[in-house]
């Protein structure tokens, strides 16, 4: 558990860094370069540009708020780890400002399995909210650990061109 703490840390410390490879960013993406080179792709998501965008953002959102919660977890700040928990728990993509066509292609495009997650860890962000809310940090501390590992199994399942060293062999 303190290695997925770990890693996490500096994973969004990196991502916080001047010149930083946004997933998904056509300016990084080495995706094409890898299927050049003759790779299969593995499972990946694949979204009309405008959605995908939309999802990035989102994601980044969840990064920095991760990185947040670490940092406000660690010193003992509940009110501040419950607003941004909050602020998690309120960021489903579903849930932004999608026309009812966007909201139809989105649906229809995501996988099942992709939404369960989904649901499931803003559903956590929402329990350490409470629970960071009321003071309990131990609570609060295993559903960080709880969500941590839900972002490298999605990312594995779903983002694994991207992150090649999550993939499940």
């Amino acid at each position: 558990m303190r290695l997925v703490t770990a890693v996490l840390a500096v994973t969004l410390i990196g991502a916080s860094l001047p010149g930083r490879a946004l997933a998904g960013d056509p300016q990084h993406d080495h995706d094409s370069h890898d299927r050049a080179q003759g790779e299969a792709a593995p499972a990946e998501l694949v979204l009309p540009d405008h959605l995908r965008e939309k999802l990035v953002v989102e994601m980044w959102a969840i990064s920095e708020g991760m990185g947040l919660l670490l940092t406000h977890l660690a010193m003992g700040d509940a009110d501040s780890a419950a607003s941004v928990a909050g602020k998690i728990r309120d960021t489903f993509i579903l849930k932004q400002e999608l026309s009812q066509e966007e909201l139809k292609e989105l649906i229809s495009l995501l996988p099942e399995g992709f939404i369960t997650m989904d649901r499931a860890f803003h559903g956590t962000a929402g329990k350490l909210s409470t629970a960071a809310a009321s003071g309990d940090f131990n609570s609060a501390i295993e559903h960080f650990t709880t969500m941590s590992e839900a972002c490298v199994s999605c990312h594995a399942s779903y983002a694994a061109q991207r992150f090649p060293n999550l993939r499940s062999e």
